[in-house]
């Protein structure tokens, strides 16, 4: 369904102005529409930054490689200038190669370089018609389109470069398609919904900027810290390598006395390296957060859900009303002293994530309050948060001595051994300090697992230092299993898992009859209720 506008044929006494402009937005008077002429430049740059941008300590081992052959400047330029002119060739024959149109069921993607494609998306399986616009995208007045689908762990659809007034159409299409499927009404108009969804639009949180700073600071930066330290090991592998055919003048003018005097006191090396890959996992982290949550701002509106946030690209990500599988938040205690938690909606997915990796989800918010949270949930759920430290902690203490068991002792035997035979007595406190971990960690989990749950939903406390909460409508689990070991069977215990579509949550080691209610509970859910779960 598209607008009149589109649809309409062209004047034949402008035909070749009008055809012009319209596909300059990247709208189309004919049947199938190309984006707008400006998106080369983006596929310019996504090309670029899938080949260049992830190989690019290859390519600085590679020109260093070049100055010590002496090669001449006018062969790198010239070398650079035909790489430039084939990027250019591939994202125009991508850009001429890539059509798009929908009717009222179903959206058609038709795309290939050397191998012609044909894409079918229908509405039913659309989640969300997202768009973003970076700078670049605002000074043309254009938004990048993104179609997620459920049955896809990634984008389906990116159309680069498209006008808003197309987008908003394509976005309008599916959520009119939905609605007319839920509710077997005819259409309405789409000035009637455009003014519904003005009328009904409401901010329901905010997050402050000063706070995205806080929390990034809090932030986990081992991971981070961890990329940064592969990233310059390659470096130094592919530098390596590419001195080891260099003359040795060349090299001794480039290093001069700096590896000199790090091989001279090892110690200064190490912690100068630690600090400094600290400071910019720190850098790193704070600055990347702020660009992508810089005011972020959270509303309800007639459709369902939208999320706006980003300083130097601003995304806008749609999410239905029906399409929130699970909700989550988190915190860890510098974060909690600070009164700030990161919190998620799930949206359904085949690919079942932890429910703990809150930073992998479109609709994830950080440095939220509190009060920010029990009011979104009070929004979404229309049910208020349950006293969690009054709530039931299901965990039997036999999950501690079990995990310790597999996770502690058995490694711990399995390293003595060894130690004791090669008498490297000096390591045997590293195999202990790990078995204290382990023994450490579970006791906290079975401890800080809490569990509370009505007719209507299942609300999960976990955690060892951190806090960890989820909440799972029953109507929209999916299925629920229980599953016993010998071992658990003659404790007369059982491990539950609840699955959605969108993620899970497992309770180990629970009472084999409180698992059975449980399940019980669920499935009846699942079986009687006749509200849509997505």
């Amino acid at each position: 369904m598209l607008e009149d506008s589109i649809n309409e044929p062209l004047n034949t006494e402008s035909a070749v102005d009008d055809a012009t402009i319209a596909n300059f937005h990247g709208e189309s008077t004919e049947n199938w529409h190309r984006m707008s002429a400006w998106s080369i430049i983006f596929l310019i740059w996504k090309l670029f930054k899938g080949i260049f941008i992830s190989n690019w300590p290859t390519l600085v081992a590679i020109f260093v490689f070049l100055q010590s052959k002496s090669f001449s400047l006018p062969w790198i330029v010239g070398g650079a200038g035909v790489t430039t002119l084939i990027l250019f060739t591939f994202s125009l024959i991508n850009y001429l190669r890539f059509r798009f149109f929908w009717d009222e069921e179903h959206l058609f993607i038709q795309s290939g370089i050397f191998t012609r494609k044909l894409k079918k998306v229908p509405f039913e399986r659309i989640q969300s018609v997202n768009t973003s616009q970076s700078l670049v995208h605002r000074l043309l007045g254009l938004v990048s389109v993104t179609v997620d689908t459920a049955g896809s762990a990634a984008q389906e659809v990116q159309i680069s470069a498209v006008s808003v007034s197309f987008a908003d159409n394509l976005s309008q299409t599916v959520y009119e398609f939905r609605q007319q499927m839920a509710e077997k009404k005819p259409l309405d108009s789409l000035l009637h919904k455009e003014e519904l969804a003005i009328e009904q639009d409401e901010r329901i949180a905010k997050v402050d900027t000063s706070d995205v700073l806080i929390y990034a600071l809090f932030e986990n930066h081992l991971k981070t810290a961890g990329l940064i330290l592969a990233f310059v090991l390659t470096i130094f592998q592919q530098v390596n390598q590419a001195f080891e055919d260099a003359p040795a003048e060349f090299l001794e003018q480039q290093t001069g006395n700096f590896v000199e005097s790090f091989k001279t006191d090892l110690v200064f090396a190490l912690v100068t390296i630690a600090v400094l890959s600290m400071v910019i996992t720190i850098l790193f982290t704070v600055i990347r957060m702020f660009l992508q949550n810089y005011n972020t701002e959270l509303y309800k509106t007639s459709k369902g859900y939208r999320k706006v946030s980003g300083l130097l690209t601003r995304k806008k990500v749609e999410l239905g009303v029906s399409k929130v599988q699970m909700i989550a938040w988190k915190t860890n205690p510098l974060k909690k002293f600070f009164g700030l938690y990161g919190f998620k909606l799930s949206n359904a997915s085949t690919q079942v994530v932890n429910p703990g990796n809150l930073t992998g989800n479109i609709f994830f918010i950080p440095a939220m309050r509190l009060s920010g949270i029990k009011h979104t949930i009070a929004r979404v759920l229309e049910r208020a948060i349950p006293e969690m430290s009054e709530a039931t902690k299901p965990v039997s203490t036999v999950y501690i001595f079990r995990q310790t068991l597999y996770f502690g002792v058995i490694p711990f035997l399995i390293a003595l051994g060894p130690l004791l035979y090669f008498e490297h007595t000096n390591w045997l406190l590293a195999p202990l300090i790990w078995l204290c971990t382990v023994l450490f960690y579970n006791t906290f989990y079975q401890r800080n697992f809490r569990f509370h749950f009505d007719h209507e939903t299942a609300w999960v406390e976990s955690g060892v230092i951190g806090r960890d909460w989820v909440a799972i409508e029953w109507f929209k689990v999916h299925n629920v299993t229980l599953s016993s070991s010998p071992h658990q069977r003659r404790k007369n215990l059982c491990t539950l898992t609840v699955h959605t579509s969108g993620d899970k949550v497992t309770l180990p080691y629970i009472p084999t009859d409180f698992g059975r209610k449980i399940r019980d509970l669920a499935i009846w859910q699942i079986n009687t209720n006749q509200r849509p779960w997505m």
